[in-house]
């Protein structure tokens, strides 16, 4: 009898605590100052203490699987424009660091990188930690939007 009743209480603190490994889908859309961000991650750092990544598409919208259930912290990165650079001058057309003909064929530079959405957001969304950006994970199928100022 006393092995019945440690059985019934062990399922029950089971069944009544829920699945600590329960996750669901979450969806979105991020802005900045109101505008769709194109380009760029959005980091989920879950209860599991994984990194959740989604990448943003020409909507600034994104969906991902298997976030957990839970408190989630939130980080938004970009892929930072690089500089333009300069062409290189070809040892075909130097000589002695002189060029030997203004009509000289020049190296092409590399054809130009795709356009940035012009949306840049600060560096403290950068990281989870200092982006102030949080939920609650509690729905199989939950929709989180971040408007970033």
């Amino acid at each position: 009898m006393r092995a019945m009743l440690v059985l019934v209480t062990a399922l029950c603190l089971v069944g009544c605590s829920g699945d600590p490994h329960q996750r669901g889908q979450l969806h979105g859309t991020v802005t900045y100052k109101g505008k769709p961000l194109t380009n760029g991650m959005v980091i989920f750092m879950g209860a599991d203490q994984q990194s959740h990544i989604a990448d943003l598409d020409q909507n600034g919208s994104y969906k991902i699987d298997r976030i957990p259930f839970g408190p989630v912290k939130v980080a938004i990165q970009q892929q930072q424009p690089r500089p333009a650079s300069r062409p290189k001058p070809s040892a075909s057309n130097t000589k002695g660091g002189m060029s030997e003909s203004k009509d000289a064929p020049r190296e092409t530079e590399a054809p130009p990188e795709p356009k940035q959405s012009g949306v840049i957001v600060p560096v403290i969304y950068n990281n989870a930690e200092t982006s102030g950006l949080t939920f609650e994970m509690k729905e199989g199928n939950q929709e989180w939007n971040g408007d970033l100022k």
